[in-house]
Formats: structure tokens, sequence, C-alpha cells
């Protein structure tokens, strides 16, 4: 298993918490759209064409395409590999917090707009937790995380030895987004669309501060 700068693991799991909070913002609000995942929202907009409701399928559809925009953003900023990119890291986790910021301040207003920039936001995240873990950390969703917890739990049952150390980073993961929902639902039940602010707040806080102090003590960095 490649593992990734040491800093992966604590980096993706408080990732994974923004997106769990950003996720229940979003399915909790006027719109009631996912934006932290694609699977649910293409779900979304395939029933909705199926019914005929095209404009909800299209409004669906391009919270997927706003996703796959901030994907994009993501490969563009920092590229798999690369050598003492910290500087680049904490760039994008900037933007990310701005594109927050950019859709509290739309879906305050009322405009479904803000749905689709939280989505680039989200896009953006996962794929720099992709860039930065080489493929191993997905953070805006978990359905491929329990899938690996099961493969895992399934090789132990073959005969192989448990390995403790993917299952830590599995486990961590899922736990970080749950615990991100739950944050996220009572944070909208006492503030509204405002508690989007949180996950913007918390990336910010990422990449100015714990990002370069968790650099500092990897090697690898």
């Amino acid at each position: 298993m490649h593992r990734g700068p040491r800093w992966a693991l604590p980096g993706g799991v408080v990732l994974s918490v923004v997106a769990g909070q950003a996720n229940a913002v979003g399915l909790l609000g006027v719109y009631h759209e996912a934006i932290s995942h694609v699977t649910g929202t293409a779900t979304h907009a395939a029933a909705a064409l199926a019914r005929g409701d095209v404009v909800a399928a299209v409004v669906a559809g391009s919270i997927v395409v706003a996703f796959a925009v901030g994907a994009t953003l993501a490969g563009a900023l920092v590229q798999g590999g690369e050598v003492h990119s910290g500087r680049r890291y904490s760039v994008a986790l900037v933007l990310e917090a701005l594109l927050f910021v950019v859709a509290w301040v739309l879906l305050t207003r009322g405009l479904h707009a803000g749905e689709h920039v939280a989505a680039v936001a989200a896009g953006l995240q996962n794929g720099l937790a992709t860039r930065v873990s080489g493929a191993i950390v997905r953070t805006t969703h978990i359905t491929g995380l329990v899938t690996d917890i099961g493969l895992t739990f399934g090789a132990v049952v073959r005969g192989r030895p448990l390995e403790r150390q993917r299952l830590l980073l599995q486990t961590s993961l899922v736990g970080g987004f749950v615990a991100g929902a739950v944050s996220g639902a009572v944070a909208f039940s006492a503030l509204g669309t405002d508690a989007l602010l949180i996950p913007a707040g918390i990336c910010v806080v990422l990449a100015i501060v714990a990002l370069p102090l968790m650099m500092s003590r990897d090697p690898a960095a």
C-alpha cells in the first residue's frame, strides 16, 4: 500500500470533517442537494429526468459538472509526485475556503448557484487529497472507503494478516466524514446557511497553520 506523506492521514481526516459538514449543510438547506459527492446527485438527476422534470435534472447534473470543475482546478494547481509543493497545497485550501465563502454569500441571497460553487470547492478538495496521498485518500464521500474496509476484512477471512495501517486510514476517514456530517447538521440547526463558514474557516487554519506544521515534520515533504 502506498502510504503517501505522513501528514496525509491527519490532513485527510480534517478534510473529511470539512466535506461532511458541507454536505450536511447542502442536504439540509433550501435545495436539498448533496454537494460533496456525486453518486447521489447523479442519481437525483437521472430520477428527475425519468419523471420528466428536466429543470431538476439539469440542476442536479450541473452540480456534478461543478464537482468535476473543482477537481480540474486541483489538477492544475498540484501534480502528483511534486516535491516541496506544500505552498501549492496551501493555496488550494485557501481557494477552497474562498469558494465556500462565495457559496455562503450566494445561498444567503437565495441563489441556487451557491450549491454549485460549494460543489466546486468539494471537487477541488477531493482532487487535492487524491494528489497529495497518491490516490489512496478520498475525503468527500465514503462509499469507496466502506468498500475498502469490507475488502480488508475479507482478506482476513481468507487467512491474510490484518492490515492495521490500512484499516486505521479507512476507518479514520469514515469517522471524520460522519463526525463532520453530525457537527454540520447541528451547526445548520443553530446557524442556518452560516454554518457553511465553519468548513471555510477550517480550510484556512489547515492551510496556514496545520499543513505547514505537518509538512515540516515529514522528511518526504
